[in-house]
């Protein structure tokens, strides 16, 4: 009985794929800061500050979560939303510390909280597309190939 409930919680299907998550974290990653670094060049170009950047910031986070818990969604084996819920909460944390860097005195506790809420969400549900997607189309499209990494 010991040993079938130990085979239990180290089968494939309830082991999360960190390579799954680290994949998705660093598209979101990517996503954010080159749609960040691309809106201070335009700033820049413009010769107008704006007032209104944070907010650019964090819905250009909200676009990277999704981008990145897709992916992770889609490279899931099981689960996909279980993957980008933690690809959510990895890049809430970081950004969570980029703003508080930025603006130390604006954001209150409750707005970091909503934040984390919020990009845990969004990646919750983008995890849960991709996998949706991978079930969908993957099988004729060529996607359930063995990946090799």
């Amino acid at each position: 009985m010991k040993q079938s409930l130990l085979n239990l919680f180290r089968s494939r299907e309830s082991i999360l794929d960190i390579k799954a998550i680290w994949f998705g974290f660093t598209i979101s990653l990517g996503v954010w800061f080159t749609t960040a670094v691309l809106g201070i060049i335009w700033l820049l170009l413009m010769g107008e500050g704006s007032y209104w950047y944070s907010a650019y910031i964090y819905i250009l986070g909200i676009a990277g979560v999704m981008a990145g818990s897709f992916m992770s969604g889609t490279r899931a084996t099981v689960r996909g939303w279980l993957h980008g819920l933690w690809v959510g909460v990895l890049l809430g944390m970081l950004g969570a510390i980029v703003i508080l860097e930025l603006m130390p005195y604006i954001y209150t506790w409750a707005g970091l909280g909503r934040l984390l809420l919020v990009w845990s969400f969004w990646g919750l549900f983008g995890g849960h597309m991709g996998y949706c997607f991978k079930e969908r189309f993957g099988k004729e499209k060529g996607m359930q190939k063995h990946r090799g990494y």
